[in-house]
């Protein structure tokens, strides 16, 4: 499981009130929050996500992911 460190929140373009929420872990990869648990849930690049969706180049909103101790 990658340990994720953000949270990244995207304007999706048409619906302005909407966001896409991506986990970016550690080593940089992208993850897509909605999709946890499904194979198509990442990793990606962020041009690979920039192409799958229709939203705001950079995210409006970045906020740290809270780890739980293990």
């Amino acid at each position: 499981m990658p340990i994720f460190q953000r949270m990244l929140h995207f304007r999706v373009r048409s619906e302005p009130d909407k966001e896409l929420r991506v986990l970016e872990d550690d080593q940089g990869w992208l993850y897509i929050y909605r999709m946890l648990g499904s194979p198509d849930y990442g990793p990606y690049m962020k041009e690979e996500i920039l192409g799958m969706f229709d939203i705001e180049p950079e995210p409006w909103r970045i906020s740290k992911v809270r780890m739980k101790p293990e």
